[in-house]
């Protein structure tokens, strides 16, 4: 079973064709992704005011464990090289999906670097990500319970720029610990780890 925890991420200058894992929380990393290019993280010196959580987009059934796991990764790996000005910004819209700790820890440590290579190649480009989540079992994971549950989501994502411009699809899975305070209550992402 994989020791799931948050999504620290730091630089190394890596592009997406980095393997290794993605932790959100400030604790660890392994080889970088598109993401920890853009986050070098000080866990130590988050900034002094959090950015406000967004509210999650229309027609996601927050009831389902499922789609909120998928909303969260699509909106994870879901950027747009001429409005965003790094991941940062996508990881923030998929706070939308987090509990309020989880989105909290991402919202105080914003990146303490530039965006990297990749993405300013994408933004040359003005590329977008096209993201296709699916939704595999893992049989080695843990039994969802009435108040956690587990998903393992593959995104395969597809950057596309102006005047044809694309590169290779890359597929990342997504290992996302869900909470509620009972049954019935709305699912939240309370950590994730992503692997190539």
């Amino acid at each position: 079973m994989i020791a799931l925890c948050g999504l620290a991420v730091t630089g190394s200058g890596c592009g997406l064709k980095a393997q290794g894992s993605v932790h959100r929380a400030g604790t660890h990393q392994t080889n970088s992704t598109p993401h920890q290019e853009a986050h070098t993280r000080s866990a130590a010196t988050p900034s002094p005011a959090s950015t406000p959580i967004p509210s999650p987009e229309p027609g996601v059934d927050l009831h389902s464990a499922t789609a909120v796991a998928d909303a969260e990764v699509t909106a994870t790996w879901t950027v747009d090289a001429t409005v965003d000005t790094s991941w940062y910004a996508a990881e923030l819209r998929a706070t939308a999906y987090m509990t309020k700790s989880y989105a909290t820890s991402i919202g105080q440590n914003p990146p303490a670097s530039g965006p990297g290579a990749t993405w300013m190649t994408w933004a040359t480009h003005q590329a977008a990500t096209v993201a296709t989540i699916t939704t595999e079992d893992d049989p080695g994971g843990p039994t969802d319970t009435t108040t956690s549950a587990y998903r393992k989501v593959l995104a395969t994502v597809t950057p596309h720029g102006t005047g044809g411009w694309t590169e290779p699809p890359e597929v990342w899975a997504t290992f996302v610990v869900l909470t509620r305070s009972a049954q019935g209550a709305p699912w939240q992402v309370s950590t994730t780890e992503t692997t190539r």
